[in-house]
């Protein structure tokens, strides 16, 4: 038998990279529903907030109800989901397992392709990247960005 296998590197992000969200108005809810479950007191405040796992599976769930693929190779959502529940529950210093953390940054503005017509797939900074280390738990991240909206 095959095993299909995602490759993950420790500081490294897991995304998915090419998509197109849905029409608005077919995910203003689930959009909403995102909003609630993320704390406040991670969202543009470059500080994560500490969740628990089920939180967290539960945010990518609906993130994952607003993407559409179609155009590119499909993301593996279940691969996602499994190395948040590995790398918290099992890899996790055993005084925060069952957590992980959550930033959101909002009014982003981020080009979908390079000049060079590769699709973009680094939508976080240095300074985003360095902020687990930082927290000096070694608990996955879940970092969300959401694009300004155009009009």
């Amino acid at each position: 038998m095959l095993s299909d296998i995602t490759p993950l590197r420790p500081g490294k992000a897991y995304l998915p990279v090419g998509f197109q969200t849905k029409a608005r108005t077919a995910i203003a809810r689930t959009v909403e529903a995102i909003d609630r479950a993320v704390p406040a007191t991670a969202t543009n405040t470059g500080k994560p907030a500490r969740i628990t796992t089920e939180d967290a599976i539960a945010i990518i769930d609906l993130i994952e109800k607003t993407l559409d693929n179609s155009e590119v190779d499909p993301f593996d959502w279940e691969a996602m989901r499994s190395a948040i529940e590995y790398y918290s529950r099992i890899a996790a210093p055993e005084s925060v397992r069952g957590y992980c953390y959550v930033l959101a940054e909002t009014n982003r503005e981020l080009s979908r392709i390079h000049d060079s017509g590769r699709f973009s797939n680094a939508p976080h900074t240095k300074q985003q990247e360095g902020i687990l280390s930082q927290l000096g738990e070694r608990l996955p991240i879940v970092m969300l960005f959401r694009q300004k909206e155009r009009r």
